[in-house]
């Protein structure tokens, strides 16, 4: 579990910097960083968080140029379904 939370604080950082920077060079990296974030909750079952994360991974996303990240979205879309769907 320390690990987790080690990661999670990693995370975290890597958030914070990435938003930090101009934002045409990192959106996409913000994006990425919070569904892989998610990714990591989902493995540990923390699907509230998980979605979460891959909910503003999408909102990052669809802020991007038209077709420039159409895969992630698309992944992050596939992900999330499986969170909500009972």
């Amino acid at each position: 579990m320390k690990k987790y939370k080690e990661a999670d604080q990693c995370f975290s950082e890597a958030s914070a910097i990435y938003r930090d920077l101009p934002e045409s060079a990192t959106r996409v990296d913000v994006a990425r960083t919070l569904a892989t974030q998610g990714n990591k909750y989902y493995t540990m079952k923390k699907y509230k968080k998980a979605d979460q994360c891959y909910a503003e991974a999408l909102a990052v996303y669809r802020k991007l140029p038209e077709g420039a990240t159409l895969v992630d979205v698309a992944k992050t879309l596939k992900i999330r379904v499986t969170i909500t769907l009972p």
